[in-house]
């Protein structure tokens, strides 16, 4: 049965000259192919068969950026962390920067974590502070002009 999935699976293989390109069925950028009524990813089946099992914990990430790119060694495993960092999305971009939208520069000193139930985000204590002050002026001038 194996042996019949990855004949299926070298059939929709195109070799270039850097990547292996997945011709088939996609999903999210992926290949995918079907076994027993699942779909399994492509990348991480030809890792397995051809460079070992991925260690637990671990996701493949694709060095080269070509989500449907099969080659064992534009794959490497890393923590689901560590793909996102190394990702061009928007949460990687805002975890690389070292300073706030205001120039603050993000320190241990100047930074605080909050993790709510969906997510984690860093707020810089320094905007924080003048954004309270600002607040609470205005709330001073509400009263005082109810007087």
């Amino acid at each position: 049965m194996l042996k019949a999935l990855l004949g299926r699976l070298w059939k929709s293989v195109q070799v270039t000259e850097s990547c292996w390109l997945w011709t088939g069925a996609l999903l999210d950028g992926y290949g995918i192919i079907g076994s027993n009524g699942t779909c399994l990813r492509v990348h991480r089946l030809t890792y397995e068969q051809l460079v070992g099992e991925i260690p637990q914990g671990l996701v493949l990430d694709h060095l080269c950026r070509v989500r449907n790119c099969v080659n064992p060694s534009h794959l490497e495993p890393v923590t689901i962390k560590e793909n996102v960092l190394r990702g061009v999305g928007p949460t990687a971009e805002f975890a690389r920067r070292d300073e706030c939208a205001h120039g603050h520069l993000f320190t241990p000193e100047n930074t605080r974590i909050t993790k709510t139930r969906t997510t984690t985000y860093r707020r810089c204590l320094e905007c924080h502070r003048a954004r309270n002050r600002a607040y609470m002026s205005r709330k001073r001038q509400e009263r005082k002009n109810a007087k």
